[in-house]
């Protein structure tokens, strides 16, 4: 990869968020100490695990017409094109809000496969665009850790010289707990490192879907499930693939 100066291309901002759905609405809420939380009113609220969360309240509107890209903006994402790998995120979803394949035809990539059998992280997008890499990871946090370290990390290191075995490390330790595989998917459970003095295994973490940014941050990595895997328990020994630096 080439050492010259990264570069950060903002193409537009805009805004729907519990504390306003404009620039200025939003500065002066923050700027009030106003929080954005408050008793959750939406439908079907009660089967929710808490009963208060940031909900977009003002806005009322449907988002299904995003209209063509302006020229200004294409050519902010064209410059932006010029790297080794291009990482986007959001955008990335099922039906109607999967924007980024036909975004990204526009400037000439070619899709090399669009979604992936696995939990969290389905609608991932990979394409290339002459030898340039472009990753889509979906918008949630933890879909997007997951496409991140299962696909576009591994890639960034090979394209920097580390060797192919070493691009994507997974560590077989025995489980302290249990988790339960999906039929149709490859599952990644969150998982936390122990240590004690019969060794090293790891724990899962419970977490509330792939927006559960706090269960996220109490994990070191993950649990890797292959499809079919079933319910595996204590102590079985399972793959665990790392999210920060080990001690």
């Amino acid at each position: 990869m080439t050492r010259a100066a990264r570069r950060v291309v903002v193409t537009g901002v805009g805004l729907v968020c519990p504390l306003g759905n404009t620039k200025d609405a939003l500065w002066e809420s923050l700027s009030g100490g106003r929080s954005g939380v408050a008793p959750l009113e939406v439908a079907a609220a009660e089967t929710l695990p808490v009963g208060f969360g940031a909900a977009a309240r003002q806005f009322t509107g449907k988002i299904d017409d995003f209209g063509p890209l302006p020229k200004q903006r294409k050519k902010a994402i064209r410059k932006g094109l010029a790297d080794d790998i291009v990482l986007l995120s959001g955008g990335e979803s099922m039906g109607n809000y999967d924007l980024v394949p036909k975004a990204l035809e526009l400037f000439g990539a070619k899709t090399v496969f669009h979604k992936v059998r696995q939990k969290p992280g389905k609608p991932l997008y990979f394409g290339k665009r002459d030898r340039q890499l472009v990753f889509g990871l979906p918008g949630n946090p933890l879909s997007v850790m997951t496409g991140f370290y299962e696909f576009a990390l591994p890639a960034v290191r090979r394209l920097s010289g580390v060797e192919p075995k070493l691009c994507q490390v997974s560590l077989h330790l025995p489980l302290a707990g249990e988790v339960v595989g999906l039929a149709q998917l490859v599952r990644y459970v969150l998982a936390k490192l122990v240590y004690n003095k019969k060794g090293t295994s790891v724990r899962p973490v419970k977490s509330h879907g792939s927006g559960d940014l706090i269960s996220g941050g109490n994990a070191d990595g993950v649990i890797v499930l292959p499809k079919k895997a079933g319910k595996i328990s204590a102590p079985s020994v399972v793959a665990f693939r790392p999210w920060r630096p080990l001690p």
